[in-house]
């Protein structure tokens, strides 16, 4: 038997994938030096061409996000997906999580997160799900 794969999981892929390649644009570190001297020689700046291509891949993430949150409802098996894999580009799914925290598969994962104590998002899912309930009495 093999598994489905959730409707929208493409999209948390793409999103994924485009934020792994601006970190590999972003790991390359260029000297200061080095960077004139190519400049004089080639006319352009790689520094400012990483930064260029790193700025692209982040808007394209951040594009595909929104497409995620622009779906709704219907997305949210791929967010929550996307949410418990690791990396930092679940924060652009937060917005998702914060407007459907009503869902099961969402709260659930975030219930999930919450848990983890080396999570970066840890406090930051504890926060999404306790900002509705009202403060304890005393």
């Amino acid at each position: 038997m093999t598994r489905r794969k959730p409707k929208h999981d493409d999209l948390v892929r793409e999103i994924r994938e485009c934020v792994a390649n601006a970190n590999l644009v972003a790991a390359v570190r260029w000297d200061d030096d080095m960077d004139q001297y190519y400049t004089a020689k080639t006319g352009s700046s790689p520094m400012l061409t990483s930064l260029d291509r790193y700025a692209a891949h982040m808007r394209a993430a951040r594009e595909r996000a929104a497409r995620l949150l622009d779906l709704g409802p219907e997305a949210a098996d791929a967010v929550a997906k996307g949410l418990r894999t690791q990396g930092y580009w679940r924060e652009l799914l937060l917005p998702y999580a914060e407007k459907h925290v009503d869902l099961s598969c969402i709260r659930d994962t975030l219930e999930l997160v919450a848990r983890r104590e080396i999570d970066p998002l840890t406090s930051t899912a504890a926060a999404v799900l306790h900002r509705d309930e009202p403060p304890p009495s005393s």
